[in-house]
């Protein structure tokens, strides 16, 4: 969403505050993404310490959350795994969203900033991290995917 949604600051801190534990003293709406059901905001904790907090409205695929704390647990770094509520969970609900919390990562995007060498360097280190994490089999289930199928030479040929 490129505009706020309906929804009060001092709920959506209570809600921080009541689920993961987080003393929220500022939340700013951050006008990024191209989901037109889903939210981002800055939130500054009592302590300093800074939070990205996503909103989706309506269907949540929690694959969405699952699969990144997977990769970042599996030694792939650069994905940022979503922070867990005071029950362990990776998501709550506040009305019609479903609430996501993440460290805040300040910077720009390689959009508005060239890669650098150190940067390409960086980004193929974490494709290959990516491509030796072990597939999980219960993950296809829950994403819809159908199993691999590895073309060979006959397969090659008909086409």
């Amino acid at each position: 969403m490129l505009e706020p949604p309906d929804l009060a600051e001092d709920v959506l801190r209570h809600c921080l505050h009541r689920t993961y534990s987080c003393a929220i003293t500022q939340v700013e709406f951050l006008p990024l993404g191209v989901d037109v059901r889903a939210a981002v905001y800055r939130a500054q904790a009592e302590g300093g310490d800074s939070y990205f907090v996503k909103l989706r409205r309506g269907e949540f695929n929690e694959l969405a959350v699952l699969l990144p704390g997977y990769l970042n647990q599996s030694g792939v770094a650069a994905v940022i795994e979503p922070l867990p509520t005071s029950t362990r969970q990776l998501w709550t609900t506040l009305g019609d969203f479903t609430v996501v919390l993440y460290p805040f990562v300040e910077g720009k995007n390689a959009f508005h900033r060239p890669f650098t060498e150190r940067h390409w360097q960086q980004f193929a280190e974490a494709l290959r991290q990516l491509h030796t994490v072990p597939a999980q089999s219960n993950c296809a289930p829950r994403c819809g995917a159908r199993p691999f199928h590895h073309a060979g030479a006959s397969d090659l040929a008909s086409l």
